[in-house]
């Protein structure tokens, strides 16, 4: 399945206004690599090894922190949506574990693809990166604000 900067535009439209030319757009895609991946693997774990971002085209994904029989439900990642980020900029240990919960086709984009991506099409590189820091910033606020509300005594 090829996907046309159009299609991409309507799936990740808050990722796809950031960008300045649909050039930009179409550069993107081909430093992306599409996978189908069937319910029940796992395509990141938690602090294993992971420089790959996942942007979500079909299906549905679940990301958690396991801590032996411990087990935190992060939330889902759905169409239009995506993970890895944190490990595109910075490989490394992976903050959380990922794994499809139905059969999903994921948009890959490795660290070495970006890296070729900041290259070839640097402004391309430029909104993507935008885009996914204020991405990070915002579920950096939502877990704080949800840590204080857990923390907070009750009276």
């Amino acid at each position: 399945m090829d996907i046309s900067t159009a299609q991409f535009t309507k799936r990740f439209k808050s990722l796809a206004d950031r960008f300045a030319a649909t050039s930009d757009i179409e550069a993107l895609l081909q430093n992306c690599s599409l996978s189908s991946v069937t319910a029940g693997n796992r395509i990141i774990t938690y602090g294993g090894r992971c420089s790959t971002l996942y942007l979500v085209w079909n299906g549905l994904l679940s990301a958690s922190i396991e801590d032996g029989n411990a087990k935190l439900v992060l939330g889902d990642i759905r169409p239009g949506e995506w993970v890895g980020e944190v490990t595109l900029i910075e490989p490394g240990p992976a903050t959380a574990s990922v794994t499809c919960v139905e059969d999903s086709q994921l948009l890959a984009l490795s660290h070495d693809a970006f890296n070729s991506l900041r290259t070839s099409r640097p402004s391309a590189a430029g909104a993507l990166l935008q885009v996914l820091c204020l991405n990070i910033a915002e579920r950096l606020r939502v877990t704080n604000t949800t840590l204080l509300h857990a923390k907070a005594p009750q009276g």
